[in-house]
């Protein structure tokens, strides 16, 4: 019964306009939300959203490097927005370009133009990527995305530039490097995709990116200042501590650090074994290269060693699993049953809905934040999970070329 009703859900192409209007209205929602007082004597409840428009306004009055530091962040975050709420800031110096554009608007028009441009962003990419495979990508991601719009955060567009790259990567354009240039606003996604370019010596699409990103850099460090940056470093180390120190929410992570700190293990032994996965990706991404994969195969499992890589990822991120997905999409339906196309979405909805659940279920609880310190976070065996079941379906299959 699973299995028709699948391929009929699969092959609706009905139902992508269907999730862009979800996607929408939940930009829509949140934005909305953005224009009403919080829910303890007017304070707001700030989302991710808010640390970029604080970001952006500090850039805008030439202040930029006090968003790295915390304890003037939070100043100025209580200034600006009313709220103190933990919310470093730990994007690299271009970043503020983007948001200094959008801390010139009220904070839920920002919102709905940051959402919106997103929306766009990722089925641009998506619709390239996925060709005919759409519909089940977008079921897949659907809960990732939802989660990032609700957090006001650029997932989604980060996801939507990688399918770009991906694309014309794989058809050898070098205006590729154009999407692998704005990626550098979130340098951690860059690791695996810069080796798999090196490996099929794609020069164009890495000089073209290298000097986009350096346009963008000179471009902040002539608007804002130059010594920014070494705040920005300060800033990044001061993000490593507080990693350890377990203050991010950790049940919406989605690294095998985060779930075995949460689980009790010890922060240096849980990092040691969260860097042995990561090695492991990287070698299986090397031995793919040696063993000449097909080259969207590659690509998929570079993005997965981005993934997870990195002990700081989110369920925001979760999005760039999509991106391989959609890579390997067609081999995956034709050699995959319907239970694992269902195991492979389902995992995926694990990753993206399960923090946020904890999240939700705890609202309104006056001790929310002592009871999500001791939530599990299960975002990251699942990805893990998903990553092998995909690359299992598919194993050495040969890939149909992109038209």
């Amino acid at each position: 019964m699973i299995a028709p009703l699948l391929e009929r859900l699969l092959r609706a192409r009905r139902l992508v306009p269907v999730v862009v209007a979800l996607l929408v209205a939940r930009v829509a929602f949140t934005s909305w939300l953005f224009t009403l007082p919080g829910k303890d004597g007017g304070r707001i409840n700030p989302t991710d959203f808010h640390a970029f428009f604080v970001a952006g306004r500090l850039a805008l009055e030439g202040r930029i490097a006090q968003a790295y530091d915390l304890d003037l962040f939070l100043a100025a975050q209580q200034r600006l927005i009313g709220s103190a709420e933990f919310l470093p800031w730990t994007y690299p110096l271009h970043a503020n370009l983007v948001t200094a554009v959008l801390a010139t608007m009220p904070i839920w028009l920002g919102n709905l133009v940051l959402g919106l441009a997103s929306i766009a962003l990722f089925m641009a990419g998506m619709a390239r990527l996925a060709g005919p495979n759409l519909p089940l990508v977008l079921v897949a991601v659907l809960p990732a995305l939802m989660t990032c719009l609700r957090s006001g955060q650029n997932g989604v567009a980060m996801a939507g530039l990688m399918a770009l790259l991906a694309h014309g990567a794989l058809a050898g354009r070098w205006q590729a490097g154009v999407p692998l240039a704005l990626l550098t606003m979130k340098p951690h996604f860059l690791p695996g995709v810069g080796l798999w370019l090196l490996g099929r010596r794609a020069f164009a699409i890495i000089l073209v990116g290298g000097l986009g990103a350096l346009a963008l850099v000179a471009a902040a460090s002539w608007l804002f200042t130059p010594a920014a940056w070494t705040a920005f470093l300060g800033g990044v180390g001061e993000a490593s501590a507080y990693l350890r120190d377990g203050r991010y929410p950790l049940h919406r992570m989605t690294t095998i650090y985060a779930t075995l700190f949460r689980a009790g293990v010890a922060p240096g032994l849980a990092l040691a074994l969260h860097g042995a996965v990561a090695a492991g990706w990287l070698g299986l991404l090397l031995w793919s290269a040696a063993a000449r994969w097909p080259a969207a195969q590659q690509l998929a499992v570079a993005l997965f060693f981005t993934l997870f890589l990195t002990p700081y990822g989110y369920d925001y991120d979760a999005g760039l699993a999509g991106v391989a997905l959609a890579l390997l999409a067609t081999q995956a339906r034709a050699h995959g049953s319907a239970n694992q196309l269902v195991l492979l979405c389902l995992l995926l909805w694990v990753a993206g809905l399960s923090g946020v659940a904890m999240t939700d279920a705890y609202a309104d609880a006056a001790d929310i934040h002592a009871r999500l310190a001791q939530m599990p976070s299960l975002g990251g065996p699942a990805l893990q999970a998903m990553a092998l079941l995909l690359l299992w379906i598919v194993r050495r299959q040969p890939v149909r070329p992109l038209a």
